[in-house]
């Protein structure tokens, strides 16, 4: 294991994404290329957890209100919340899957592994190229 002092910075990006970023981006320029990847990949994976925490929110108003809507029966409004239930279950299990992983690379990192997630690599490379 390194002895560097930023080792720590790269599983406190994973741990709290954005607000790592956030944090490391006052703390430390961009000269440590590798610090850097990590920054933006942190923030990118941060994002896609928003982004399912909105996509489950807006689905469970849609499946919730056309349960309540008027004329709904009894049945219908029971089928829907058990959607709604199985869909948030899915979209939450998701976001934990993608949030370990994401400590997982924070963890490889701190190590010296270069190590990137599986689609928001390329993000973050194509990010970092523009």
């Amino acid at each position: 294991m390194q002895n560097k002092p930023e080792s720590f910075w790269y599983m406190i990006l994973y741990l709290i994404p954005i607000v790592g970023t956030i944090i490391v981006a006052v703390m430390f320029n961009d000269e440590d290329k590798r610090l850097k990847f990590h920054k933006y990949q942190s923030f990118v994976e941060g994002i896609v957890l928003i982004v399912l925490f909105i996509i489950g929110k807006i689905l469970s108003a849609i499946i919730l209100g056309q349960a309540f809507s008027p004329g709904a029966s009894f049945n219908v409004a029971s089928s829907a919340v058990g959607l709604n239930e199985t869909v948030s279950l899915i979209l939450g299990l998701i976001s934990l899957l993608l949030w370990i992983y994401g400590l997982f690379v924070g963890f490889k990192a701190s190590q010296g592994s270069d190590i990137k997630m599986i689609l928001l690599g390329d993000i973050t490379n194509k990010i970092m190229s523009a």
